[in-house]
Formats: structure tokens, sequence, C-alpha cells
């Protein structure tokens, strides 16, 4: 059997019901080289599928899986943690050296949760790596790139119409790096591909009107080595007055 057959054969055993919640796709159907997680540890050699332990009530917990989504936003957008990471955590958390390793991965198959078990699906385009052979008890990953953010900010959101509920929306404002490492491509949305290289990039709104699949006009601004290090060596500057933690990764 291929691996969708022996993953179909897995599920009609142990979660049936799950069948018609779901959609079996491959790297190539999505248009992508790697499906994309972020992690603030830098030293993952592997991933076992398991259920999230930031899953939301919402969420299906019953089918094991490492959340990946088709582009870094959707990564942002599901961790939903980089803004308390930035003002939150100290620099005397050894876990958390001032940003995030982009792991990428490169499965035979991926899983596509409907809405029913993920509710914003639409937003993040989140697929799902599972286990269903000896193969897949773990996922390797390899390390695509970095990304940090510099700055966060707080704007209203724009509207052309002044009466509109949106526009009286504040949104968050994120000032964010990203290093792709040479040999590889990272979406940031699906139109929107980086590769190898140091990028600026100035996402307004990002958590309130982001998407994989419905790019924001963001501002994005290719830049050099030197003021992508100097831009995270005074992030680290800002935030301890001992030996700036980012240099570690």
């Amino acid at each position: 059997m291929n691996s969708k057959e022996l993953f179909l054969d897995n599920l009609n055993n142990t979660l049936p019901d799950l069948k018609d919640e779901i959609t079996i796709t491959s790297l190539a159907e999505l248009g992508i080289t790697h499906v994309l997680h972020i992690s603030d540890n830098p030293e993952i050699t592997e991933f076992i599928p398991a259920v999230p332990h930031r899953a939301v009530r919402e969420q299906d917990h019953r089918l094991p899986r490492v959340c990946t989504s088709t582009c870094l936003t959707g990564c942002i957008i599901g961790y939903n943690g980089i803004s308390h990471d930035f003002l939150e955590r100290t620099w005397d958390d050894t876990k958390y050296l001032g940003g995030y390793i982009i792991y990428g991965f490169a499965p035979e198959i991926v899983i596509t949760p409907s809405t029913k078990l993920l509710r914003d699906q639409k937003i993040t385009d989140e697929q799902w790596l599972v286990s269903y052979s000896p193969d897949t008890v773990k996922h390797v990953p390899v390390s695509l790139g970095k990304i940090f953010l510099n700055h966060v900010g707080m704007s209203r959101q724009d509207d052309s119409d002044e009466d509109s509920e949106t526009n009286k929306r504040v949104q968050t404002d994120y000032e964010l790096y990203v290093e792709v490492f040479e040999g590889y491509e990272i979406p940031w949305t699906l139109d929107d591909r980086l590769k190898a290289g140091f990028y600026k990039i100035i996402a307004k709104g990002l958590m309130m009107s982001g998407s994989c699949l419905n790019p924001n006009p963001y501002d994005i601004t290719i830049i050099d080595q030197a003021t992508y290090l100097a831009a995270k060596n005074l992030t680290a500057s800002l935030l301890s007055y001992t030996i700036p933690p980012s240099m570690k990764w």
C-alpha cells in the first residue's frame, strides 16, 4: 500500500468518523517544497505526532499530529505567541533565545483538516503530519532559516469606511527579520516566496487579517547580513544587560 492507503487503513481502524473531515494531499499539490513549523528550540532533531498542548478547546483532540503550515505567516498566526514572547519572556528563560528556528518537513503526504476540526484552517493553512507506519512514528526536520521579532506596535486598522466597525479596531504591527538558509525557499505567504538571504518584514495587522491564502500588502525588504545582525543585536540589548542570548542561535 502507498502512504495514502496506509493512513486511510489506520484511520478506518481507529477514528473512522474523521475520514470525511480531512483531505490527504502532497507537497506537490500544495505547490511547496516543505511544510513549516517554528520553534524557540534550535536543537530539535525529530518531531513525534501528539495532541498539541496549545490546542484550543474547539479543536479536535483525538488525532496525534505535528502542526505545520504552508507558509510562515500561518506558522506565526497558529503559534499565537510571538508578542507574548517578545514582551513578557525574560532573557533568564534559557529556553527562549530571542527568536525562532524555521523547521521544514518534506513528507509523502500531509493531512488538511476541515474547519470543523480546526476553525482557523483557512487562515493558517495548517497541515498535519501524522503517524501511520513505522517510518512515520517520527518526522525528521531540516532547518530552513530563522526569524525574530524586533518591534511590536499598535495602530488603528485602515478602512475606507470611517463608520465601519473594523475602522475602530486597533491592530498589532510587527517588525520581523528573517534569514533563509542557502538552498531553501520559505513562503511568507503562498504569493511571497523568500529565497536564500535576509529580509525585513513590516507586517501590519498580521494576527487580525493575515493569511497564507489571502496575502496582505506586507512590506518585504531584502537586506544584507550586517543589517540583519545589527537588528538582532539591538533587540537583545534592549531586553538584556547581560550577554545577548540572541548570539546563541
